[in-house]
């Protein structure tokens, strides 16, 4: 099994078989199948940084890890339709390998760990399909629709010989990813968990003066030291203030600003466990505790452990340095965001579509900020002229696998709309039973964005100006949760989290009640 020791999930090797088993019905229900044939998979293999010898973190290629599980690099894998049986190809190490990166394992080895009907060496793998006589082998080829790159079919001198087909397997194997078999939902469900508690434990030690990087810092060390991710899913978005505005904030330079007190924190932020990725993002604010020196400056005739209680029971509260009516406009947003986030949850079950969702989302945000008076008019005048893409400019949420926008959006024939907001979307499919997505509805508060709206007379009629200023340097919310789709609901997986203002600021605060001298 994988385990990576302690109170980490153990995951039985069955996960890949069993995703073997499903690909290889799958293509036997087709008409086209010629008999004897059988998919050839390349796995993943090793990079370095530019040119030198300093190698690249590795991680497996997704299709490869799914059907397989093999953590190491420079594999291939064969697996014959008609009967699922599957063949590694492992490279041939040389014994310098040893002194450097440990014992090499022998195929039997190998064979014992993947739970796989045998294993030969890579060089060996054209001999081993010529005495096979595959009337087909099926390869990879295809667009991630997500991504839009082309997945290249595998080469090897040799292959060239056999009868290759690199239309078929692709739109079937991403289907086969995009519903999740019980063994694939429990490593979801646990890295799921695993990741709240570390968005947790950054609301925990969240300070004003600390470093954004510190904060992502946090969160790291503990899904890796409690929770055995070593990987993350993606690179983290850290963001104070104005910088929550930045969708992908932190791809770049970014990350090296200086907690304000009384700005919202924002981040996104998931781990990995065995190949499978976590999601979520939490908004909550900085607090402006007060330090020890500050509470000796004022009550310097108290004992120290009366300046320490006093410190760390100092409440933490969402915009508490705003005057009121700029702090009950970001409550609002806030808020607004929230109830999104808990109507698309509600509201998604098997044959709704994601579209309507997003729109859904986009509904209840603009419904909000009306309230709010920070919008004017019709709603459906709002959502018409698309003046939801303004304020969320992304999709309300993906699919999430293996990879954390995982594969199957749009499948073929299926094309993204043009409409704003909208065609950020990276699904617009009927919700089906198995499926598992994100729920990210944001608010932002962007620059160049609201230019472009207040300069269009169909958006401009909408928009309170003098309002929309109090928040020019804002930045935004977002709120992500996971869900999956039961037979008539959705499930909540990320249901550990404090979501209401209330309760965020109770958590923040209490925590920090009882933390140790």
């Amino acid at each position: 099994m994988f385990w990576n020791g302690n109170e980490t999930l153990q995951v039985p090797r069955e996960l890949h078989s069993t995703n073997r088993i499903r690909l290889c019905e799958q293509l036997k229900e087709l008409d086209n199948i010629p008999k004897n044939s059988v998919i050839l998979l390349k796995g993943g293999d090793t990079t370095y940084k530019y040119d030198t010898d300093t190698e690249n973190m590795f991680v497996q290629e997704s299709y490869f890890h799914w059907a397989f599980g093999v953590l190491e690099s420079g594999f291939w894998g064969l697996i014959e339709i008609e009967n699922s049986k599957a063949t590694l190809f492992a490279p041939r190490l040389p014994q310098s390998y040893e002194i450097w990166m440990g014992k090499i394992l022998t195929l039997k080895d190998y064979k014992d760990k993947y739970l796989v009907d045998s294993v030969s060496y890579l060089e060996e793998m054209i001999l081993v399909l010529a005495t096979m006589k595959p009337s087909t082998i099926f390869t990879l080829k295809g667009y991630n629709t997500d991504s839009q790159r082309l997945m290249e079919p595998p080469t090897c001198p040799g292959l060239e010989n056999f009868t290759m087909d690199t239309k078929l397997l692709h739109p079937i194997i991403t289907e086969c990813r995009v519903f999740k078999t019980p063994q694939e939902m429990e490593v979801i469900k646990y890295v799921a968990k695993v990741t709240c508690e570390g968005h947790k434990e950054v609301m925990r030690r969240i300070n004003a003066g600390m470093m954004e990087y510190e904060l992502e810092g946090i969160f790291r060390n503990y899904v890796l030291s409690r929770g055995g991710c070593r990987l993350m899913a993606y690179n983290p978005i850290c963001a104070c203030g104005p910088s929550s505005a930045t969708l992908h904030y932190g791809t770049g330079e970014n990350g090296w600003l200086r907690l304000e007190a009384g700005n919202v924190f924002l981040m996104d932020a998931g781990g990995s466990y065995c190949g499978y990725a976590s999601d979520v993002t939490t908004t909550c604010p900085v607090p402006t505790r007060q330090s020890m020196a500050a509470c000796c400056d004022i009550y310097d005739d108290l004992t120290t452990d009366d300046i320490m209680t006093r410190a760390k029971s100092s409440n933490v509260r969402f915009f508490e340095r705003d005057n009121l009516e700029t702090s009950n406009l970001k409550k609002c947003v806030y808020e607004s965001v929230l109830r999104a986030n808990r109507s698309v949850v509600k509201m998604a079950k098997p044959n709704v579509t994601w579209l309507e969702m997003h729109l859904l989302a986009e509904r209840v945000i603009l419904e909000g900020l009306k309230g709010a008076g920070l919008l004017k008019g019709q709603i459906d005048g709002m959502m018409n002229s698309r003046l939801g893409a303004i304020f969320m400019p992304h999709g309300v949420g993906h699919f999430l696998g293996i990879d954390v926008h995982d594969v199957g959006g749009y499948p073929e024939g299926e094309k993204r709309s043009e409409e704003p907001g909208i065609s950020a979307l990276r699904t617009k499919r009927i919700l089906q039973t198995g499926m598992v997505l994100t729920v990210e509805p944001g608010c932002y508060f962007i620059e160049p964005l609201l230019k472009k709206a207040l300069s269009d007379e169909k958006l401009s009629k909408f928009l309170v100006e003098a309002k929309l200023d109090f928040l020019k340097n804002f930045g935004g919310v977002r709120i992500e949760d996971e869900i999956y789709i039961d037979k008539d609901c959705a499930v909540l997986l990320t249901d550990y989290l404090p979501r209401t203002i209330l309760e965020i600021e109770h958590f923040m605060t209490s925590s920090r009640d009882n933390e140790g001298d």
